[in-house]
This record gives structure tokens, C-alpha cells and sequence, in this order.
């Protein structure tokens, strides 16, 4: 399925361990969701952190939506999620079923 970000990001109920397909960089990625909130925060399979995906609101960023993977994540900072990815923490999540 896919979904516009000016749209449909604000009205989905997103979820830590929601596992996507994302155009960043004009690439389309895939990403994991590992915080919800205020904010919606995104690390790649590559590992870029993409941060506040609603910084994008503005943008028309095509997102495909695959399951949610049953990651539990309690964000504490960015810098905690890159020492955590470096850790192989997000590696098995990023399989899509």
C-alpha cells in the first residue's frame, strides 16, 4: 500500500517497529520507526538516522508500509540510536516478511 506523508503519516497510528519503504535521497529506502510521539524517528537499514520524519510534512514522500516487526525500543537520544544500530540491535527487524 502506498501513502502519501502530507496525509496519511499524521492519521496512521504509527508504531515503534513499523517497518517501511521510504524515498530518501531520491532512493527509496527501507526503515525502521523507533520512537513515536511528538516525533517519528526513522534509522535506515544502513543505518542514517532520518530523524523527525514529520520535518517532511511538507513534502510528497511515497511510503510503503510492510508490519510492524515486534520491536520493543524505549528512545532515549539519536546518539543512543546509532550506538545501538552499531550494536546490531536493529538488524533482524529490517527482513521484510
Amino acid at each position: 500500500m502506498e501513502l502519501l506523508v502530507k496525509h496519511e503519516l499524521v492519521q496512521r497510528d504509527w508504531k515503534i517497529g513499523d517497518l517501511l519503504t521510504v524515498l530518501y535521497n531520491s532512493q527509496r529506502v527501507r526503515a525502521l520507526v523507533y520512537t513515536v510521539g511528538d516525533r517519528i524517528g526513522l534509522i535506515t537499514s544502513d543505518g542514517t538516522d532520518v530523524g523527525d520524519l514529520l520535518e517532511f510534512k511538507e513534502l510528497w514522500v511515497p511510503i510503503q508500509f510492510h508490519h510492524n516487526t515486534g520491536l520493543e525500543y524505549h528512545y532515549q537520544s539519536r546518539e543512543r540510536v546509532g550506538q545501538d544500530y552499531r550494536n546490531g540491535l536493529f538488524t533482524p527487524y529490517f527482513e521484510i516478511l
